[in-house]
């Protein structure tokens, strides 16, 4: 904690990135209930959607596979809602994970190519860039 109070700028720069990565998980799964025709208050869908992301950090599952669905499906049902839908909610909330990371994974591939892979070859890149 300490370091925070020495680096405050860096600091607020994270709490800043999570919040916007917590806001674009909370849309992505608000169109995700849209698009199965979930009808519930938005308040509710952030509750459900902040408890999920919680349970998943649990050390319990892979990546939370298995966790994320079995909480929404025990989550929907207090809403009246079949388990069935929680457990499909959670599985289309995996697979834009995985998806996601797949796109990343190429494109980290492709530039990985592109950059060099010492300092050596940086340096002698930006030499010949002198003269």
């Amino acid at each position: 904690i300490e370091i925070y109070r020495e680096h405050k700028v860096a600091f607020a720069e994270a709490v800043a990135w999570h919040a916007l990565f917590q806001f674009v998980t909370i849309v992505r799964l608000y169109l995700l209930f849209v698009a199965m025709s979930i009808n519930l208050p938005l308040a509710d869908i952030v509750w459900i959607s902040m408890l999920v992301l919680l349970m998943v950090t649990l050390p319990l599952s892979v990546a939370g596979f298995g966790l994320r669905e079995a909480t929404f499906a025990s989550l929907l049902t207090l809403y009246g809602l079949g388990a069935d839908k929680g457990a499909l909610l959670g599985a289309m909330m995996s697979a834009q994970a995985v998806m996601t990371a797949v796109v990343g994974g190429v494109i980290n591939l492709l530039y990985a190519r592109n950059r060099p892979t010492g300092a050596a070859e940086a340096t002698e890149s930006t030499s010949e860039e002198r003269s």
